[in-house]
């Protein structure tokens, strides 16, 4: 429904003390505003059909708009006769009067309206950002146009240059175009009835359709769009002319196929404060939310890709000005960190081994260099680095410790190269514990790398399951050590991120090993240092079985969720060995023994393997927990069987 009150439009004077009628006036944009005698009468129409306005928000929308029109000017009318210097004349104060009322009256019409349809009003200020966003949608397209329209279809028809060249340098802004201009449209669509045809909903549905993915590509090629050009500008010279004629009526060339790096942060900015100024009941608020949530996540994936370009062709640099390296630099997981003068001498040597150094996120690569050329000497993971630290006996030197024995010292000039060597070093022994070390990284850390479905590490569930499958028929098992190369080998690949694939042809003993060593790298044992402390306590003054297992339970059910499930899988796993000794000849006393040591431990202990006490009651307790794992161990928690 929306309404259409024609009102033949005469003059009157409010200082005649004529009482006021219906005219028809025009606001300072030229839009007709009803008087407020037929804005009240039609909202005592709205007041009886608000089920069918709510039924057609499009109409109730346009007749609140049309009608809050009549509301502004009455109020100016109310300001001007306040404003009188006659106002102690009769005639002005009863026309006051007779209008305050009739606000008054109108004011409870519309909140009756607002309650019983599905419109909401939008503040003013809404509607200014929602106008903004759709000009700059506007101007926008246009410059996309500039692109399609102006450069790229002279340079295709005059042929300025090869097809080749053509789709890399153009190639993307025909599906630019195409995106924006069927946002454009729906965009027109929705400011008209804003906000029951949200705006979020809009982008939402480009999202679900991958239609924003282009944005990724398009970053992606950018240096390789502005490389080809540059080529091509300076190699023809028609098409050098064709730009320096064009660019004197349009936007340069070079400006415009920078406008679709600066798209997204600017609906971003648009939204944000679009979202600020809806009202908290309107439903295409949490739209926005989402849809600027939707935003950061793909500007945060092209920022990341861009680095990730910039760093590929970093690191390919790096590996042509090294000679004789024993290995592929190039990696897709590793990334560039630093590179400069380095002298380093292994633990005692005098002479060193290298002048210079390229430090990556896993790798530390020196080398002997001529000048301008570098020759590979060696190099050192960063997941097998314990610490780096300054000498303090020469504030020239570093101290890199690969193991308590083995260490390098890192000579340079001065201090400031110093610190720059010990903070970068630093920076990648986080990031390698942070982001792929697996062994000697704490449970929380590793954590936060998995799905939040999952409640261990997947390489843990993995291998327990695998041995549950494979190793009840392995004689020693967890007993007999693995091939140590291969375990070398597994734990290496494990610590730079990268993936195992366990299958029955591997060495099942060699597995084993590799869990045993997990486990007793964790800095703190699988029990906790807490719970391992209370377990050695019960063991020790409480003598009553039945007691004993009480509080054992209470101490696994009061473990982090993660732990608790980690030993759940374990303690299954020990008690599926033991109960296949005749195979295995591992009873639970002897699993026990060979694997207490790697998950009950106190911080007293430390390395000291010396201490038989604790040894010999860990051990005892890890046998009761094989021998009683049904009672201990939440049996209503699903262990899920990842092969």
């Amino acid at each position: 429904m929306i309404l259409n009150v024609a009102i033949p439009r005469r003059k009157r004077s409010f200082r005649e003390g004529r009482s006021p009628e219906p005219a028809q006036r025009h606001s300072s944009s030229g839009v007709p505003v009803l008087s407020f005698q037929t804005g009240l009468d039609a909202w005592k129409e709205l007041e009886t059909s608000s089920g069918q306005i709510a039924e057609n928000y499009k109409d109730g929308s346009q007749a609140f708009n049309y009608i809050n029109k009549s509301f502004m000017e009455i109020g100016n009318q109310i300001g001007s006769l306040e404003s009188e210097q006659q106002l102690n004349s009769e005639p002005l104060q009863e026309q006051l009067k007779h209008y305050k009322a009739l606000i008054t009256k109108a004011n409870k019409l519309l909140n009756h309206f607002l309650l019983h349809s599905n419109f909401k009003k939008i503040s003013r200020n809404a509607e200014a950002k929602l106008r903004d966003l759709k000009l700059s949608e506007e101007i926008y397209m246009k410059e996309l146009d500039i692109i399609a329209n102006v450069y790229a279809a002279t340079i295709q028809t005059q042929n300025l240059i090869t097809p080749a060249e053509f789709n890399s340098i153009f190639g993307k802004f025909a599906p630019l175009s195409e995106l924006h201009q069927s946002l454009f449209k729906d965009l027109q669509s929705a400011v008209l009835s804003y906000p029951n045809e949200g705006i979020g909903p809009i982008f939402l549905n480009l999202f679900d359709r991958e239609k924003f993915d282009i944005y990724l590509q398009y970053h992606s090629s950018f240096h390789l769009i502005v490389d080809k050009l540059a080529v091509a500008i300076k190699e023809n010279k028609g098409l050098a002319n064709f730009i320096k004629l064009t660019e004197k009526q349009f936007q340069s060339i070079h400006e415009l196929i920078r406008r679709p790096l600066q798209r997204l942060p600017e609906y971003i900015n648009f939204l944000e404060e679009l979202k600020l100024e809806v009202n908290s009941d309107v439903t295409d608020r949490d739209h926005l939310g989402v849809v600027i949530e939707k935003f950061r996540s793909l500007v945060d994936a092209i920022d990341a890709k861009t680095v990730a370009v910039v760093n590929f062709n970093r690191i390919i640099e790096v590996e042509n000005r090294i000679q004789g390296v024993d290995e592929n630099i190039v990696r897709p997981d590793r990334t560039f960190v630093y590179e400069a003068p380095l002298k380093l001498f292994p633990n005692g040597a005098k002479k060193h081994v290298s002048d210079y150094a390229f430090l990556f996120s896993d790798l530390l690569i020196y080398c002997t260099s001529t000048g301008k050329n570098y020759t590979f000497s060696g190099k050192i993971s960063i997941n097998n680095i314990t610490s780096v630290e300054p000498n303090l006996a020469n504030r020239n030197q570093i101290i890199i410790s690969v193991s308590p024995t083995d260490k390098f010292i890192g000579q340079v000039n001065d201090r400031t190269e110093a610190i720059d060597w010990e903070l970068n070093i630093y920076k990648s022994i986080r990031d390698c514990i942070r982001n792929r070390k697996l062994f000697g990284v704490p449970l929380h850390v590793l954590m936060k790398r998995e799905e939040p479905s999952r409640q261990v590490p997947k390489f843990v569930e993995k291998a327990l399951w695998f041995i549950y499958d494979n190793g009840l028929k392995s004689e020693g098992i967890f007993r007999i050590s693995g091939r140590s190369t291969q375990v070398d080998r597994l734990k290496d690949s494990l610590n730079q991120g990268g993936k195992v694939f366990f299958s029955p042809t591997m060495d099942i003993h060699s597995i084993a090993t590799l869990v045993k060593l997990w486990f007793r790298e964790l800095p703190e044992p699988l029990f906790t240092w807490d719970g391992c402390l209370e377990m050695l306590n019960v063991h020790r003054n409480i003598l009553d079985p039945e007691e004993q297992l009480d509080a054992f339970k209470k101490i696994i059910a009061e473990l982090p969720e993660c732990n608790r499930y980690i030993a759940k899988l374990l303690i299954n796993c020990l008690r599926a060995i033991g109960d296949n000794q005749q195979k295995t000849k591992m009873s639970p006393e002897a699993i026990a023994l060979v694997f207490a040591p790697n998950v009950l431990s106190t911080r007293a202990d430390g390395a000291d393997t010396t201490n038989h006490g604790n040894i010999d009651a860990f051990s005892q307790i890890l046998t009761m927990l094989i021998k009683n794992f049904q009672t201990l161990f939440d049996m209503t928690e699903a262990m899920e069987h990842e092969v």
